[in-house]
């Protein structure tokens, strides 16, 4: 059980790893495509995010599960319920609180993400007809050059985007699959110590359950912000 919570601090620090040597390819590859409000957007959000999330789990989600821990143990040693409320309540509480946090930056990414989207097909449309109009003869060649390197640029964008998602998706999957499974263990066995009427046991069960809840629902937030904002890039990135 004490290896999950290991398990989690060093998936986190993983992970930054991961997104600090990312954040910056994928950016360069967006200014290399002419878009220019997209990529500060991107790392901008990004790095803010990320980090962010990393600094709540190590600093305050591990602490509150390893809290819930020791109140189940403590509980099923006293008999004391009061204790099984206290640890629900904690995790209720900031579970409530992750919830919230990932909706306003889901969306606040999302308006960012769509208007560097739209800041950037005006810059580019207007670019287009700057060198059809200014360039004798050759202009609008010149222009549909451009935008030919410019399709090409954005192949490589949506590449390199759909690789960070997957190794995202590959850095988290085991972990979490571990999470759930004692999550639904430490459920399972409150269940049960419920139908044979032991309450130490049942106690120590849900403290355990919602300890591992906790986790849970962070590194899923995690998850989340770490590819919620490339995937949203690569949606609201298709224009011209």
């Amino acid at each position: 059980v004490l290896g999950c919570l290991h398990t989690v601090s060093d998936l986190v620090g993983d992970v930054s790893i991961f997104l600090a040597a990312y954040i910056p390819i994928m950016a360069g590859v967006l200014l290399a495509a002419g878009r220019t409000a997209s990529a500060t957007a991107y790392n901008t959000l990004m790095f803010l995010g990320c980090e962010g999330a990393a600094l709540i789990i190590r600093s305050a989600v591990i602490p509150a599960a390893g809290i819930l821990l020791a109140l189940g143990v403590t509980g099923a040693v006293a008999g004391n319920e009061h204790l099984l409320r206290l640890g629900k309540t904690m995790r209720r509480t900031a579970s409530w609180t992750l919830g919230l946090v990932l909706i306003l930056f889901i969306g606040m990414m999302t308006l960012q993400t769509s208007v560097a989207a739209a800041s950037d097909t005006v810059a580019s449309k207007s670019a287009k007809y700057l060198l059809g109009s200014l360039i004798p003869v050759v202009g609008s060649s010149v222009s549909e050059a451009v935008m030919a390197a410019r399709g090409c640029l954005d192949l490589i964008r949506a590449s390199v985007g759909a690789l960070g998602i997957l190794a995202v998706a590959a850095i988290f999957l085991l972990p979490l699959l571990r999470i759930l499974a004692w999550y639904c263990v430490f459920c399972a066995g409150s269940f049960l110590c419920e139908l044979l009427d032991d309450r130490a046991l049942r106690i120590l069960m849900d403290s355990f359950a919602s300890g591992f809840g906790l986790l849970l629902s962070a590194l899923t937030a995690f998850a989340a912000v770490s590819a919620a904002c490339t995937g949203l890039l690569l949606a609201t990135g298709g224009g011209a």
